[in-house]
């Protein structure tokens, strides 16, 4: 009868030892059935990250969607991907003058007329220029330069006081193939007419030569250093 008390005792013993093996192996988060009024979901896990859609692309040569990061660093962009681009001036500059472009001189301009220069104007400079000038060279007499000005404010969209003599700040004007210093109108010989060719040059660099030079000297310099231009070509016959 003792044994068999003894027996029941171990017996016990392993069933409260197995219970509490089974008890450490719990990690204490077990969750308790349900109640009928609980129908949602529980997760451990963390919450996704909320990303843009705007900055979600797509690689154009692979497919591959890829995450854009919102800094505009070029080091961090994808194929095909347009940045902001740095503020430039126009190459497509117009030229606005009483030579009317294909047309016919107005014979105050030349050396039958008053022969002073006429008024231009021109949108802004493209980006990159140092100097304005402006030339005037007749396509018939190659060489022969009738007006040649360097020096022009990069700024500047105008010469509207020429008339009156008036030079802007700084300009370098260079003497005529006539010898006399500025403009001297188109003057072919009589009976005969000449295209001449009236352009506004931007310079990318400085000409470095003083008022006064050969108009010829200035000409050369002003067409080493042109990037871009804007031409008027008009006609003037003498009777």
């Amino acid at each position: 009868m003792r044994a068999r008390e003894t027996i029941v005792a171990l017996s016990a013993l392993v069933t409260v030892t197995a219970l509490a093996f089974t008890s450490c192996n719990d990690d204490g988060r077990t969750l308790r059935p349900a109640r009928p009024d609980q129908n949602a979901s529980v997760s451990t896990l963390a919450p996704p990250t909320t990303v843009d859609p705007a900055l979600v692309t797509v690689d154009p040569v692979f497919g591959d969607v890829g995450f854009d990061p919102p800094e505009t660093d070029p080091a961090n962009s994808l194929p095909g991907e347009t940045l902001p681009a740095e503020s430039v001036g126009s190459t497509t500059a117009m030229l606005t003058s009483s030579f009317a472009d294909g047309g016919v001189i107005d014979p105050q301009f030349t050396c039958d007329g008053a022969n002073t220069p006429p008024p231009l104007s021109w949108t802004n400079a493209p980006g990159g220029t140092a100097e304005i000038a402006v030339t005037l060279t007749d396509d018939d007499a190659p060489g022969f330069v009738h007006w040649a000005m360097a020096g022009i404010d990069p700024l500047a969209t105008e010469l509207t006081e020429l008339t009156r003599g008036v030079v802007p700040d700084g300009a370098i004007v260079a003497l005529n193939s006539t010898g006399t210093k500025g403009y001297f109108g188109p003057c072919p010989p009589p009976g005969s007419n000449h295209t001449y060719r009236l352009t506004v040059h931007f310079l990318a660099q400085a000409t470095e030569l003083s008022g006064g030079s050969l108009g010829t000297d200035l000409l050369a310099a002003v067409d080493g250093a042109t990037f871009d231009s804007v031409t008027i070509t008009a006609t003037f016959r003498r009777g």
